[in-house]
């Protein structure tokens, strides 16, 4: 949470103009960057102004709020300047970023609602992260940035001067953050990494469960095809090897006789000599084809026990093949050579893995040792902010209401090792409840005024807007309510509705809100009251229209004092 020197005044909301809104035809408001109190008659308009600033803060859009059905309703809020927060906001969705911050509302007849920031368009959503963080429109039983963790964590911290440390602790919960998820990644990359280890590895196996090598398949598949037909084979080459060699009639011997003959005449013409030639060839080739059918004849058996071992060796390839839709073998020994390669490629993060927990350790320490710190310094501020924010109370007609901050360890988180709890109570005798326990709306806004000023010199506070949170306090309770409210403006702009003179009193610029008839219609308009009008206004609200000698007498001096 930023914090700001005193004489160092927050962004503030320089003007509001109203078209054709409710029974506004149209108004132009220039606010002061101090205490700005609108006061007014029952139903004259006030809550129609808040309706209105609604609108900038991204309240969705109703077509019965237009004044004239003709024309569309615009509301534009112009600010001076911008916090820090919003223009990082601006910058993340790439906003121009002009002089002053403007905000403008349409609401066409027809129903359609449009957004612009400085002239751009944009969606509701973006609307109220812009627009609620430079206003703090503060309701009755509206009090929800009281009953948020974190915000009542940056109210401990910044009573506790704790920007500085829980800047350094940001700076290194972050790197922190980041080592941790990091680290999460490598043990994912690594464990899937092991997965696909032994994915590739079982793949592997299975290629060496084969031990295939080039050309191997075929010959394979042609000696299981010679054994699975081994009977007939032996059949056939014994019958060559009969009529070749053992018949009566063997072919061998037939052409031995018929060289024998030829053989005395070789040598008288060429051409039987060609033809002994060629006949002695055929001999040979005959015998040759003769010894391989015997050899062949002798080797070749049928060997069941052989038939299923090849066939088993096969079909443990045939399934590979199928599995990997490899169409041969070269294929098949090719996705092999992948798997070896991308086996290759795998990096052990075991080592790296190592190195980021000891970076985790060591930074983990040095957040609790700074954890720690930040407990320290909240702890030291909390009994005299317990005090003050009792007296406080006190002043305000609440003698028995009591606030106690509890402050417990915790994980370590965006703002140290603490868990912080807001426990109000009302009465004596009363159980201590966290806040968003406690029903009453008059306690609770009174509460979040004191909470508010005790803060509003440490804490870059919006542009604070309070809708007759007085309601229920007169007398001095009121007084001192509109001294709160006075001091709040020292450093924080306040626009405050209400129906107490004694709060109004303390006005640095008073507004007055009230109808008049124009024609046939009544619209509400708002004036600022000049010294003269602010006595008659105020001695009004103290008795009755038209206020009495006394009543004015009252109404000066409480001006005055």
């Amino acid at each position: 949470m930023a914090t700001f020197e005193g004489n160092e005044r927050p962004e503030m909301l320089a003007t509001l103009t109203i078209k054709n809104y409710a029974i506004i035809d149209e108004l132009h408001i220039d606010f002061l960057n101090d205490l700005n109190i609108i006061t007014g008659e029952t139903g004259a308009g006030k809550s129609i102004l808040l309706g209105a600033l609604d609108l900038i803060l991204g309240k969705r859009a109703d077509t019965k709020a237009l004044y004239d059905t003709s024309k569309k309703c615009i509301v534009e809020a112009t600010f001076d300047s911008y916090p820090k927060a919003v223009i990082k906001v601006m910058k993340a969705h790439e906003l121009d970023i002009e002089e002053d911050l403007i905000i403008r509302r349409e609401i066409a007849a027809s129903g359609k609602s449009r957004a612009f920031v400085n002239d751009t368009p944009v969606n509701l959503k973006l609307l109220q992260e812009i627009s609620g963080r430079q206003v703090n429109l503060h309701q009755q039983f509206d009090n929800l940035s009281l009953h948020s963790d974190t915000f009542q964590m940056e109210i401990i911290d910044a009573l506790a001067g704790n920007e500085k440390q829980l800047s350094d602790y940001w700076t290194l919960y972050k790197q922190y953050r980041e080592n941790i998820q990091q680290l999460e990644k490598m043990r994912i990359a690594n464990s899937n990494a092991d997965r696909e280890i032994d994915y590739i590895q079982f793949q592997l196996q299975e290629f060496e469960n084969i031990s295939l090598v080039p050309g191997e398949l075929s010959k394979w598949e042609e000696e299981i095809n010679v054994l699975q037909n081994a009977e007939g084979i032996k059949k056939a080459l014994t019958g060559a090897n009969y009529a070749l060699e053992q018949s009566e009639h063997a072919i061998l011997g037939q052409l031995r006789t018929l060289s024998n003959t030829l053989l005395p005449y070789k040598d008288m013409d060429e051409n039987l000599a060609k033809v002994f030639t060629q006949l002695s060839n055929s001999i040979l080739e005959l015998e040759d084809v003769s010894a391989i059918i015997e050899q062949l004849s002798e080797d070749t058996e049928y060997t069941p026990e052989k038939i299923d071992e090849i066939q088993e060796r096969l079909d443990l390839v045939y399934r590979l093949q199928k599995k990997h839709n490899a169409q041969s073998d070269e294929a098949l020994l090719q996705i092999k050579k992948d798997f070896e390669n991308r086996l290759l490629t795998f990096t052990d993060l075991n080592g790296e893995i190592e190195v980021k927990e000891k970076t985790i350790r060591i930074q983990r320490e040095s957040l609790e040792e700074l954890a720690l710190k930040l407990r320290k310094r909240r702890k030291k501020t909390i009994p005299p902010f317990e005090k003050e924010l009792k007296r406080l109370l006190t002043d305000l007609a609440m003698p028995n209401a009591d606030l106690q901050v509890s402050l417990e360890p915790s994980e370590l988180n965006t703002s140290g090792g603490d868990k912080v709890n807001f426990l109000f109570s009302a009465n004596k005798g009363s159980k201590f409840l966290p806040i968003k326990q406690v029903a009453s709306g008059g306690e609770l806004s009174r509460l979040n005024l004191c909470v508010k000023s005790l803060v509003a010199e440490r804490m870059e506070l919006p542009t604070l807007i309070f809708d007759e949170i007085d309601s229920g306090v007169s007398g001095d309770v009121a007084l001192k309510m509109g001294g709160i409210l006075k001091t709040l403006a020292n450093t924080h702009q306040v626009i405050t509705i209400t129906h107490s003179p004694q709060v109004a009193a303390h006005a640095k610029q008073h507004f007055y809100v009230y109808k008049q008839d124009i024609g046939n219609k009544t619209i509400t308009n708002i004036r600022v009251l000049e010294y003269a009008e602010k006595i008659k206004v105020l001695a009004t609200m103290l008795s009755k229209s038209p206020p009495s000698t006394f009543a004015l007498e009252n109404a000066k001096e409480l001006l005055e004092n």
